[in-house]
């Protein structure tokens, strides 16, 4: 969640940063506070919106989306100690599927 309580989905992840999907409308150069839960902790890291679009009207509630405006932001990390980096290799090695083991799987 950002520091407005205002929920995300994380879309995609890499060693840069976060896309994240949500119905707050973040000011792009603008740095964020925001928490992530993974495991059974709530991991804080500060972020850069590094851009923000329109990503469609949401109609009905869907996970923390609520109806209304959904956005897709992109945002640069900013490492502040080397446990963030370890952690987001971590989500990245067990939560993202390689993508050359998919395709030699199909």
């Amino acid at each position: 969640e950002f520091r407005n309580r205002e929920e995300f989905l994380i879309k995609n992840v890499s060693l840069k940063g976060f896309n994240l999907i949500s119905n707050f409308p973040p000011t792009i150069g603008d740095p964020y506070p925001i928490s992530i839960n993974y495991g059974r902790e709530k991991h804080e890291f500060m972020v850069t919106v590094i851009h923000s679009r329109i990503l469609r009207f949401q109609g009905q509630p869907e996970s923390v989306l609520k109806p209304g405006i959904v956005y897709s932001t992109g945002c640069e990390i900013g490492f502040e100690n080397a446990a963030q980096k370890k952690l987001v290799l971590e989500i990245i090695q067990t939560d993202c599927g390689n993508p050359a083991q998919a395709a030699m799987s199909n």
